[in-house]
C-alpha cells in the first residue's frame, strides 16, 4: 500500500526506531502486564500501513445523504429511495476502473456487482465498495466517504455493519434533514457512542435546507446547536441544499487528513511508549533491588570472613586450653578406682604370681586406655562440634554454592597387643583425619612397660609366708603397688599425655587452619563474583536508563 501521508510515514519511522531501540531487551510477562511489547509494535506497523481514513456519512433514513453524495460526485451513481430494509453501507473509492464489489458478513468479496444485485442480496451483505473514476474522489484522497444505512434501519445486520464502521472510521459526518426540526434521539444516541465509547470526532450538517425558508433553517440550526452542546460539539454546523455537492466537497476538504491520521494513532503510540518505559522501569527496579541484595551479600561476606578468622583463632586457643593438669588427675583417679574395684580379685591370685602380675598390668592398662580414650574422644568431639558450629554459622547466611552435611562422629577402637587402631569418620570438609588412635596408642605403648615394671618389681621381692597370704597380697597392693601406680601416672604418664595430646591438638589445629583458609578462599571467590555481578547489574541499569531516554526522545520527536 502506498504511503501517502507524512504523518503515516512519521509514525512508521517512529515504530521502526522503537523496535531498534528495544531489540535486545527481553521482557517478562509480569513486566508488561502479559502484553507482548514487540508483537504489539509489529501489529502497529501493519495497522499504520493499512489504515484508511474512512469518513462515514450517517443520518436517518431519507436524510438526503445519497442525493447529496451524488451531487458531490457530479453524477447519479448512488441509488436513492431504497427502503430502510435494503440500505447497505457503500464505500466510495477513486479508481480508473469503475466496478462494484460486494462484501458479505463473512468478509467474502464478490466483484462486478450491479446495484440491482445489491438490492436482491442486501440482507446478506455487510457493505459494498463502489470504485469510481471520479475527480472529486481523487481530490479528497486519502479520505474515503461511506454512504451509511440509516440509523433507524430495522434490520439488525445493518446495525452490525454500522457498528463495524464505529471501529474503523476515522471521523464521522452526521447529516440531519431540516425537516426533522431537531436532532432525533437515535442520532443523539449514536453521537454519544461515537464520542464516549469510541473516542471519535464528528462533524454535523443540516440537509435539504432549500426545502424550508431561511429563517426556519436558522431557527432549526440554533436549536440543533443547543442539543449538540451536550456532546462537546464546538464546530460550525454546515448547511446543505439538495444539490450542493460543491459545498460538501469544500466541507470534506476542510477535514485535514494529516491531523485526522494523527488522531487515529498518537494516543495509542503514546500509551505504548509509556507502557514500554514502565516495563523497563520495572526491570530497573528489579535490578536495583538485586544490586542492593548484592551489596548486602558483599557486606555479609566481608564481615563473615573477618569473624571467621577471629573465631578460628579463638577455637584453636580453646582447643589448646583443653589440656591441663586436671585431665591427668581425673584419669588417674578413675584408673585407681578401677584398680581398687578389682582388688579382691587380684588378691585372690596370690598363689599364681605370673597371672597376678599380668592381671595388674592388664587392669591398669585397660583402665588407662579406656579413660584416655574417653578424654581424647571428648576433645575430638569438642573439636568436631566447634568446627561444625563455626562453619555452619559462617555459611548460614550466605548464598554460596556449598553443601555441608551435618558433622557426625563415629569412633571405634580395636585393641590388639596394646596397639590401638582407631577409625574416625567425621563427615566434614574440615576434619578429614583426626589422629586420635596414634596419640592414644603412643601413650599406652609407653605407659604399659612402666606399669609392667611396677608389678615386676613388686613380685621380685621375697614374700614371707603369712597365715593369710591373700590379705597380705591385698595389703601390699593397696599400700605399696597402688601408690606407685598413681605416682607413675601423675608423673611420667602425665608428662607423656600432655606432650602427645598437645601434639594431637596442634596437628588438628593446623588442619583446621588449612581447611578454614580454604573456606575463606571460597568466600573471597564468591566476593569477587558478587562484585562482578554488581558491575554487570550497574551496566544493565545504565543501559536501560539510556533506552528510557531514547524512548522519550523518540516520543518528543515523532509524537508531540
Amino acid at each position: 500500500m502506498t504511503i501517502k501521508l507524512q504523518t503515516q510515514k512519521q509514525f512508521l519511522e517512529y515504530v521502526s526506531k522503537v523496535q531498534e531501540t528495544i531489540e535486545d531487551l527481553e521482557f517478562q510477562a509480569q513486566d508488561t502486564g502479559n502484553t507482548d511489547c514487540k508483537k504489539e509494535l509489529e501489529n502497529l506497523t501493519t495497522e499504520i500501513k493499512e489504515k484508511q481514513l474512512v469518513i462515514p456519512i450517517v443520518g436517518g433514513f431519507s436524510a438526503g445523504k445519497s442525493t447529496l453524495l451524488n451531487s458531490f460526485l457530479g453524477v447519479d451513481k448512488l441509488p436513492v429511495a431504497i427502503t430502510p430494509e435494503t440500505s447497505v453501507a457503500a464505500e466510495l473509492i477513486a479508481s480508473e476502473r469503475e466496478h462494484i464489489v460486494s462484501v458479505d458478513d463473512n468478509g467474502t468479496e464478490k466483484d462486478n456487482q450491479s446495484f440491482d444485485d445489491i438490492k436482491r442480496d442486501a440482507r446478506n451483505l455487510d457493505h459494498i465498495k463502489v470504485f469510481l473514476n471520479n475527480q472529486n474522489l481523487r481530490e479528497i484522497e486519502p479520505l474515503i466517504l461511506v454512504d451509511m444505512p440509516g440509523f433507524d434501519s430495522p434490520v439488525s445486520q445493518h446495525n452490525k455493519a454500522i457498528d463495524c464502521y464505529m471501529n474503523k472510521a476515522a471521523h464521522f459526518v452526521f447529516l440531519n434533514s431540516v425537516e426533522d426540526g431537531t436532532v432525533p434521539k437515535s442520532i443523539l444516541q449514536q453521537m454519544d457512542r461515537v464520542t464516549t465509547y469510541f473516542n471519535k470526532s464528528f462533524s454535523f450538517g443540516i440537509t435539504k435546507t432549500d426545502l424550508r425558508p431561511q429563517t426556519y433553517v436558522e431557527e432549526v440550526k440554533e436549536e440543533m446547536a443547543e442539543q449538540l452542546e451536550d456532546y462537546s460539539f464546538d464546530k460550525e454546523i454546515m448547511t446543505f441544499e439538495l444539490g450542493s455537492g460543491e459545498n460538501l466537497k469544500q466541507f470534506i476538504q476542510s477535514i485535514k487528513p494529516e491531523h485526522l491520521f494523527k488522531e487515529q494513532f498518537v494516543e495509542q503510540l503514546l500509551i505504548h511508549n509509556k507502557g514500554l518505559q514502565n516495563a523497563i522501569q520495572q526491570k530497573i527496579e528489579t535490578y536495583q533491588q538485586e544490586d542492593e541484595n548484592v551489596i548486602q551479600a558483599i557486606k555479609n561476606i566481608e564481615e563473615d570472613i573477618k569473624e571467621h578468622q577471629q573465631n578460628s583463632k579463638k577455637e584453636i586457643k580453646y582447643l589448646r586450653s583443653q589440656v591441663d593438669n586436671s585431665d591427668i588427675t581425673s584419669i588417674c583417679n578413675k584408673v585407681m578406682a578401677d584398680f581398687y574395684n578389682k582388688i579382691d580379685y587380684l588378691s585372690s591370685l596370690y598363689q599364681i604370681p605370673d597371672l597376678l602380675k599380668n592381671e595388674i598390668t592388664q587392669t591398669v592398662s585397660d583402665s588407662l586406655t579406656c579413660h584416655l580414650k574417653e578424654r581424647l574422644e571428648k576433645i575430638s568431639k569438642s573439636m568436631a562440634e566447634n568446627v561444625q558450629y563455626s562453619i555452619q554459622n559462617s555459611l548460614g547466611d550466605l548464598d554460596l554454592l556449598f553443601n555441608f552435611e551435618s558433622i557426625e562422629e563415629n569412633t571405634d577402637f580395636e585393641f590388639d597387643n596394646s596397639t590401638i587402631k582407631v577409625g574416625v569418620d567425621v563427615i566434614t570438609l574440615v576434619l578429614n583425619v583426626i589422629p586420635l588412635g596414634v596419640t592414644l596408642s603412643k601413650i599406652i605403648k609407653i605407659a604399659t612397660p612402666i606399669i609392667h615394671t611396677l608389678s615386676s618389681l613388686f613380685f621380685s621381692q621375697k614374700v614371707e609366708q603369712q597365715l593369710d597370704y591373700q590379705q597380705l597380697t591385698k595389703n601390699t597392693l593397696l599400700g605399696e603397688v597402688a601408690p606407685q601406680i598413681k605416682s607413675k601416672i601423675d608423673g611420667e604418664i602425665s608428662k607423656i599425655y600432655r606432650e602427645e595430646t598437645a601434639k594431637f591438638i596442634e596437628q588438628n589445629s593446623k588442619k583446621l587452619e588449612e581447611e578454614m583458609q580454604k573456606i575463606i578462599d571460597n568466600f573471597t571467590r564468591s566476593l569477587l563474583e558478587k562484585e562482578q555481578n554488581r558491575n554487570n547489574l550497574e551496566q544493565e541499569i545504565s543501559k536501560l536508563n539510556t533506552i528510557i531516554t531514547q524512548l522519550n526522545t523518540l516520543k518528543t520527536q515523532y509524537l508531540n
